[in-house]
């Protein structure tokens, strides 16, 4: 929220110089994902001049999957919302990504692509925290715990469900 470590003296540089390169590779991951729905949705026959609501939704999802979800009627409230919370549209991501009702609204191509990711991430996490249990590490499968889906050696822990598991623990204990 403060661009005070950009203003010391020769660290400054640094600073902006490693916010430039973040920012660049994270569009570049936006935009290789978005380029695989692309040629997904084209291999389908459809064209943006004849989808631009599957193209729409495409750019939607990739957005919620690189943690960058819309915030709706609070849209105009984001800058203000980040005051107090920590990345506003990562939160928004992550509660669309776990509703139902997400995958729902997308059109059928680009709901077969959400879900399909969406597996592969379930399956991929499964298999790390089923190898972590298997290597001795404690691997906490209560979704009510603290450590729900966290990898624990000791005093670390390690969180591979990438900030998905808080909110499967509140809607856990919320049911």
């Amino acid at each position: 929220m403060t661009n005070l470590a950009e203003k010391i003296p020769g660290i400054g540089r640094l600073v902006r110089g490693s916010e430039r390169a973040y920012i660049g590779y994270l569009n570049h991951m936006r935009l290789s994902l978005f380029r695989d729905g692309v040629h997904a949705l084209e291999s389908s026959g459809l064209t943006y001049e004849n989808a631009p609501k599957q193209y729409d939704a495409l750019a939607n999802l990739v957005n919620n999957l690189t943690g960058r979800g819309k915030l709706g009627a609070l849209e105009g409230s984001a800058q203000a919302l980040n005051t107090g919370l920590f990345s506003p549209r990562l939160i928004a991501s992550r509660l669309n990504l776990l509703n139902p009702v997400f995958y729902a609204k997308l059109p059928k191509e680009v709901r077969v692509m959400a879900i399909k990711d969406m597996a592969k991430f379930i399956g991929f996490a499964g298999a790390i925290l089923t190898l972590a249990n298997l290597s001795n590490a404690t691997v906490d499968d209560d979704p009510r715990s603290t450590d729900f889906g966290k990898i624990r050696v000791g005093n670390t822990r390690w969180d591979v469900l990438g900030g998905f598991s808080q909110y499967i623990r509140v809607l856990s204990q919320f049911f």
